[in-house]
Protein backbone atom coordinates (compact mmCIF):
# COMPACT_ATOMS: atom_id res chain seq x y z
CA UNK A 1 0.00 0.00 0.00
CA UNK A 2 1.11 3.56 -0.67
CA UNK A 3 2.49 5.22 2.47
CA UNK A 4 3.28 8.63 0.94
CA UNK A 5 3.09 10.24 -2.48
CA UNK A 6 3.71 13.53 -4.23
CA UNK A 7 0.97 15.56 -5.89
CA UNK A 8 2.63 14.74 -9.22
CA UNK A 9 2.22 11.00 -8.58
CA UNK A 10 -1.42 11.48 -7.61
CA UNK A 11 -1.93 13.53 -10.76
CA UNK A 12 -0.26 10.83 -12.87
CA UNK A 13 -2.75 8.26 -11.59
CA UNK A 14 -5.54 10.82 -12.04
CA UNK A 15 -6.43 11.17 -8.35
CA UNK A 16 -5.96 13.50 -5.42
CA UNK A 17 -3.17 12.73 -2.88
CA UNK A 18 -5.65 11.85 -0.12
CA UNK A 19 -7.21 9.24 -2.46
CA UNK A 20 -3.82 7.57 -2.93
CA UNK A 21 -2.49 7.08 0.61
CA UNK A 22 -3.21 3.58 1.94
CA UNK A 23 -4.30 2.22 -1.45
CA UNK A 24 -2.67 -0.79 -3.14
CA UNK A 25 -0.38 0.35 -5.94
CA UNK A 26 -1.98 -2.12 -8.36
CA UNK A 27 -5.41 -0.53 -7.81
CA UNK A 28 -4.06 2.97 -8.35
CA UNK A 29 -2.39 2.11 -11.62
CA UNK A 30 -5.66 0.61 -12.94
CA UNK A 31 -3.81 -1.60 -15.38
CA UNK A 32 -5.77 -3.29 -18.10
CA UNK A 33 -4.37 -6.58 -16.80
CA UNK A 34 -4.02 -6.52 -13.01
CA UNK A 35 -2.56 -10.03 -12.80
CA UNK A 36 0.23 -9.15 -15.22
CA UNK A 37 0.91 -5.94 -13.33
CA UNK A 38 0.93 -7.72 -9.96
CA UNK A 39 3.29 -10.37 -11.33
CA UNK A 40 5.60 -7.71 -12.83
CA UNK A 41 5.72 -5.76 -9.57
CA UNK A 42 6.31 -8.95 -7.56
CA UNK A 43 9.14 -9.97 -9.89
CA UNK A 44 10.66 -6.50 -9.71
CA UNK A 45 10.46 -6.56 -5.91
CA UNK A 46 11.92 -10.09 -5.72
CA UNK A 47 14.78 -9.16 -8.05
CA UNK A 48 15.51 -6.08 -5.98
CA UNK A 49 15.49 -8.15 -2.76
CA UNK A 50 18.01 -10.68 -4.08
CA UNK A 51 20.09 -7.91 -5.60
CA UNK A 52 19.65 -8.79 -9.29
CA UNK A 53 18.92 -5.18 -10.10
CA UNK A 54 17.90 -2.16 -8.14
CA UNK A 55 15.95 -0.26 -9.37
CA UNK A 56 13.64 -2.43 -11.43
CA UNK A 57 11.80 -0.73 -14.30
CA UNK A 58 8.67 -1.89 -16.09
CA UNK A 59 6.26 -0.30 -18.55
CA UNK A 60 2.55 -0.79 -18.09
CA UNK A 61 -0.59 0.21 -19.91
CA UNK A 62 -2.98 1.94 -17.54
CA UNK A 63 -6.43 3.46 -17.63
CA UNK A 64 -7.42 6.40 -15.45
CA UNK A 65 -10.78 6.74 -13.70
CA UNK A 66 -11.89 8.99 -16.56
CA UNK A 67 -11.19 6.18 -19.05
CA UNK A 68 -8.09 7.79 -20.57
CA UNK A 69 -5.29 5.40 -21.51
CA UNK A 70 -1.66 6.01 -20.80
CA UNK A 71 1.64 4.19 -20.65
CA UNK A 72 3.43 4.45 -17.33
CA UNK A 73 7.07 3.80 -16.58
CA UNK A 74 7.31 2.28 -13.11
CA UNK A 75 10.69 2.17 -11.33
CA UNK A 76 10.86 0.24 -8.07
CA UNK A 77 13.78 0.41 -5.63
CA UNK A 78 14.19 -1.13 -2.21
CA UNK A 79 15.25 1.15 0.58
CA UNK A 80 16.44 0.55 4.12
CA UNK A 81 15.45 4.06 5.08
CA UNK A 82 12.09 5.81 5.45
CA UNK A 83 9.34 4.83 6.03
CA UNK A 84 10.45 1.37 7.19
CA UNK A 85 13.32 -0.98 6.45
CA UNK A 86 12.53 -3.03 3.36
CA UNK A 87 10.14 -0.44 1.95
CA UNK A 88 10.00 0.13 -1.77
CA UNK A 89 10.30 3.49 -3.43
CA UNK A 90 8.18 3.53 -6.55
CA UNK A 91 8.55 6.23 -9.17
CA UNK A 92 5.80 6.39 -11.75
CA UNK A 93 6.07 8.52 -14.87
CA UNK A 94 3.57 9.04 -17.67
CA UNK A 95 5.69 8.01 -20.65
CA UNK A 96 2.82 8.04 -23.15
CA UNK A 97 4.40 10.80 -25.28
CA UNK A 98 7.73 8.92 -25.44
CA UNK A 99 5.96 5.68 -26.39
CA UNK A 100 3.98 7.45 -29.10
CA UNK A 101 7.18 9.01 -30.44
CA UNK A 102 8.93 5.60 -30.40
CA UNK A 103 6.03 4.00 -32.29
CA UNK A 104 6.04 6.86 -34.81
CA UNK A 105 9.79 6.39 -35.37
CA UNK A 106 9.22 2.65 -35.88
CA UNK A 107 6.40 3.36 -38.35
CA UNK A 108 8.57 5.87 -40.19
CA UNK A 109 11.43 3.38 -40.38
CA UNK A 110 9.11 0.70 -41.75
CA UNK A 111 7.68 3.19 -44.26
CA UNK A 112 11.18 4.12 -45.44
CA UNK A 113 12.14 0.46 -45.74
CA UNK A 114 9.00 -0.21 -47.76
CA UNK A 115 9.62 2.83 -49.97
CA UNK A 116 13.13 1.59 -50.72
CA UNK A 117 12.01 -1.92 -51.65
CA UNK A 118 8.51 -1.47 -53.15
CA UNK A 119 7.12 0.09 -56.28
CA UNK A 120 5.19 3.24 -55.35
CA UNK A 121 2.36 2.61 -57.83
CA UNK A 122 1.59 -1.07 -57.26
CA UNK A 123 3.10 -1.78 -53.85
CA UNK A 124 4.90 -4.77 -55.41
CA UNK A 125 8.56 -5.45 -54.69
CA UNK A 126 10.78 -3.25 -56.89
CA UNK A 127 13.82 -4.15 -58.97
CA UNK A 128 16.22 -4.05 -55.98
CA UNK A 129 13.99 -6.29 -53.86
CA UNK A 130 13.63 -8.71 -56.78
CA UNK A 131 17.42 -8.88 -57.18
CA UNK A 132 17.72 -9.74 -53.50
CA UNK A 133 15.00 -12.38 -53.76
CA UNK A 134 16.57 -13.92 -56.88
CA UNK A 135 19.96 -14.04 -55.18
CA UNK A 136 18.61 -15.89 -52.15
CA UNK A 137 16.54 -18.19 -54.40
CA UNK A 138 19.61 -19.10 -56.47
CA UNK A 139 21.63 -19.86 -53.33
CA UNK A 140 18.79 -22.00 -51.96
CA UNK A 141 18.41 -23.82 -55.30
CA UNK A 142 22.12 -24.67 -55.31
CA UNK A 143 22.22 -25.63 -51.64
CA UNK A 144 19.04 -27.76 -51.56
CA UNK A 145 18.73 -28.74 -55.22
CA UNK A 146 15.36 -27.02 -55.34
CA UNK A 147 14.28 -25.76 -58.75
CA UNK A 148 12.68 -22.37 -59.26
CA UNK A 149 11.40 -20.48 -62.26
CA UNK A 150 11.35 -16.87 -63.40
CA UNK A 151 8.66 -15.51 -65.67
CA UNK A 152 8.75 -12.02 -67.16
CA UNK A 153 5.52 -10.44 -68.39
CA UNK A 154 5.13 -7.18 -70.20
CA UNK A 155 1.89 -5.26 -70.15
CA UNK A 156 1.81 -4.02 -73.72
CA UNK A 157 -0.14 -1.05 -74.95
CA UNK A 158 0.35 1.02 -71.81
CA UNK A 159 1.98 3.81 -73.82
CA UNK A 160 -1.00 3.98 -76.18
CA UNK A 161 -3.39 4.01 -73.21
CA UNK A 162 -1.37 6.81 -71.60
CA UNK A 163 -1.39 8.83 -74.83
CA UNK A 164 -5.09 8.34 -75.45
CA UNK A 165 -6.53 8.40 -71.94
CA UNK A 166 -3.91 9.93 -69.66
CA UNK A 167 -1.48 8.78 -66.98
CA UNK A 168 -4.16 7.97 -64.39
CA UNK A 169 -5.89 5.43 -66.65
CA UNK A 170 -2.56 3.86 -67.68
CA UNK A 171 -1.65 3.56 -63.98
CA UNK A 172 -4.98 1.84 -63.30
CA UNK A 173 -4.18 -0.73 -65.99
CA UNK A 174 -0.77 -1.44 -64.44
CA UNK A 175 -2.28 -1.76 -60.96
CA UNK A 176 -5.06 -4.07 -62.24
CA UNK A 177 -2.53 -6.29 -64.06
CA UNK A 178 -0.30 -6.55 -60.98
CA UNK A 179 -3.31 -7.35 -58.76
CA UNK A 180 -4.48 -10.10 -61.09
CA UNK A 181 -1.02 -11.67 -61.24
CA UNK A 182 -0.61 -11.50 -57.46
CA UNK A 183 -4.04 -13.04 -56.85
CA UNK A 184 -3.20 -16.13 -58.90
CA UNK A 185 0.10 -17.06 -57.30
CA UNK A 186 0.99 -19.14 -54.27
CA UNK A 187 2.04 -17.32 -51.07
CA UNK A 188 5.69 -18.30 -51.61
CA UNK A 189 5.73 -16.83 -55.15
CA UNK A 190 6.85 -13.28 -55.84
CA UNK A 191 5.49 -10.72 -58.30
CA UNK A 192 7.68 -7.66 -58.79
CA UNK A 193 7.50 -4.59 -60.99
CA UNK A 194 10.54 -3.72 -63.03
CA UNK A 195 9.55 -0.18 -63.92
CA UNK A 196 11.67 1.76 -66.35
Amino acid sequence: NVAWCTEAFASTVLRQPDQVIGQPLVDLLASTDRRTLSASLSTALSNAIVGISNPQRIEISARGEDGSRQTLGVSLSLTNAWPTKGSAVVIVQDITPEIRARRERQRSTLDLMKMSTCDALTGLPNRDKLKSFLGSSLRRAERESVPFAVMICEVTGVGAIRDGHGHAVADEVIVAASSRLSARLRPEDVVARLSA
